[in-house]
């Protein structure tokens, strides 16, 4: 999970670094367009945050035009090529309502004699079978997609219903402590947050017990509580 939030947070600050990527597509297909024109000699590749609801994606490079350098920095020629040593599909994660899929595009290529530059590159990225997907999206993750997947406008994930946010809090079993824990879960509930309080004499004690609770909740629950 740690690796995957990092991710996202990458994600994010490479969205807004590449204006000339144009996105297209149904629910199941993204169309990708990519055309160099600024020069942005420090990054070396484009990633983008898909969803797409399957668990498996395929690649299909409809397009792709390069610029060959030598090693002086000289423009050799122009060529079209079959795009696939530029393109690829890093990683796909299941995370909560969302089905992700991060494309990565490489910026150069090196040669023998010189350089490879990705002049513009066309491709698809297409569900290879539909996954099924939730009817409702958390309201707590809901403003994440938005911000971290690039297609979202376009995506399953729009037309949600939007799920209440939930807490979970694991507590011990002491009279002081869980008045506190009461007051705090009332007012959790009136601001929208349904909050449910568990004891740990019920659950167990131990870092295992806590954790086997845990994981089974978010395995059995439809829709897992969103803070802990």
């Amino acid at each position: 999970m740690k690796r995957i939030i990092i991710l996202l947070m990458s994600l994010l600050v490479t969205a807004f670094l590449f204006a000339d990527m144009q996105l297209s597509g149904s629910e199941e297909r993204v169309h990708l367009s990519y055309e160099s024109g600024v020069n942005r000699s420090d990054e070396t590749s484009i990633q983008q945050l898909l969803a797409i609801p399957s668990e498996e994606v395929e690649l299909n490079i409809l397009a792709c035009e390069v610029e060959v350098y030598d090693k002086a920095g000289n423009l050799l020629e122009t060529k079209r090529e079959s795009g696939e040593q530029f393109a690829r599909i890093e990683q796909s994660f299941v995370m909560r309502e969302l089905y992700a899929h991060q494309l990565v595009i490489d910026l150069a290529q090196p040669q023998e004699n010189g350089e490879a530059k990705l002049k513009n590159i066309e491709l698809e990225v297409c569900g290879t079978s539909r996954a099924t997907v939730p009817t409702k999206v958390s309201k707590a993750y809901l403003p994440i997609y938005r911000e971290m997947v690039d297609n979202f406008d376009n995506s399953y994930l729009r037309n949600l219903e939007v799920q209440q946010s939930k807490m979970l809090i694991i507590a011990h079993n002491d009279a002081t402590l869980l008045n506190v824990v009461n007051y705090f879960t009332d007012w959790k509930n009136a601001k929208g947050i349904d909050t449910e309080v568990v004891k740990m004499e019920d659950i167990g004690t131990t870092n295992a017990a806590i954790k086997n609770y845990i994981q089974t909740v978010y395995n059995s629950e439809e829709y897992p509580p969103d803070y802990l």
